[in-house]
């Protein structure tokens, strides 16, 4: 039995306690060099999975927000760039009802 199940275009996933161990065997993370990115890569039967994890900062109408926040942007599109094919699940904070406009 494994944990991550791939069918042809929709992905199903079970976790089992006796077995988790095994996701460090397909799992690995991804170098982002952004604190307010960060992601894990599985993979297994041919599949791949993305997930990623995101803190985008909060709005002080600032330079330097507006750089953080189009460098996080930045490296949510390098990330499906370099992984095209994968599948892609991202959470986090995203703090989009400040929208910062350049």
């Amino acid at each position: 039995m494994s944990i991550f199940k791939c069918q042809k275009k929709v992905g199903t996933a079970k976790y089992d306690k006796k077995e988790s161990f095994v996701l460090n065997k397909y799992c690995h993370r991804i170098c982002t060099y952004n604190a307010a990115v960060c992601a894990v890569e599985c993979q297994m039967n041919g599949c791949s999975l993305v997930l990623g994890s995101v803190y985008m900062p909060c709005d002080d109408s600032t330079q330097e927000h507006a750089d953080d926040y189009e460098a996080a942007v930045d490296v949510l599109q390098c990330l499906l760039d370099r992984h095209i094919g994968s599948n892609f699940v991202f959470g986090g904070n995203f703090n989009t009802e400040n929208v910062v406009r350049i």
